[in-house]
């Protein structure tokens, strides 16, 4: 007997050309699954099933006011599903571990220091930076990291994102996995290395042209 043809991402915009509400119920129908999965990747793993129905629920409400907007464009709408799923699962971890709302930058200037390598710039964040100036340096790069080129923005806010989650081994694959979950693609380690780099040199390179001294001499 023949295999079925798995649905594909065309279905789906082509369910959704045909009116949001369609392709609302087609989502759910055929892609439930796949979204149930990005959405616990998103979250790694901090997602019991009750909270996971929770976010599917917040993901598609997302999707309906998306989707019925002006300027909604059904072409590769599973990506824009994947998207909103990811923020979705990420806020509400983050909601429910009561982060603080700018923690993103708190993270990146640790994230920045000990993703520096074989230098003591580590050393020197610890010990030069109290809590007036990381609060000046979160206030600089809230405006910054917006700034960056679309592809290192991306990656540098799952960095932000993830990095209470990374490991001293294997920091990029979790990285590329966390990437994937935004773009809605298979992401290559190498690649999203050189994008955490570039984004960091330029992160980095700000930092120093408004005089921190902390973050020269590497």
């Amino acid at each position: 007997m023949a295999t079925p043809n798995p649905v594909s991402e065309d279905d789906l915009d082509s369910a959704f050309q045909a009116g949001s509400d369609f392709g609302v119920q087609y989502l759910h129908s055929e892609y439930r699954q796949q979204v149930f999965q990005h959405i616990l990747r998103a979250a790694r793993g901090h997602l019991n099933q009750q909270e996971l129905l929770v976010v599917y629920q917040d993901t598609i409400a997302g999707v309906i006011e998306k989707t019925r907007g002006p300027d909604f464009d059904p072409c590769r709408s599973l990506r824009m599903v994947f998207a909103i799923a990811r923020n979705k699962a990420v806020d509400f971890v983050r909601a429910r571990k009561k982060h603080r709302i700018n923690i993103d930058y708190d993270a990146i200037l640790d994230a920045v220091a000990a993703d520096t390598k074989d230098s003591d710039l580590g050393f020197r964040w610890r010990q030069a930076i109290g809590p007036v100036e990381a609060k000046e340096l979160r206030e600089i790069l809230l405006k910054f990291v917006p700034t960056l080129p679309d592809r290192q923005r991306v990656v540098a806010q799952c960095f932000i994102d993830n990095f209470e989650d990374f490991r001293p081994r294997g920091i990029y694959k979790l990285l590329a996995e966390a990437v994937s979950a935004v773009t809605g693609i298979t992401e290559s380690v190498a690649d999203v290395k050189n994008d955490w780099r570039y984004a960091k040199e330029k992160i980095i390179a700000h930092l120093q042209g408004l005089g921190y001294d902390i973050f020269t001499g590497e």
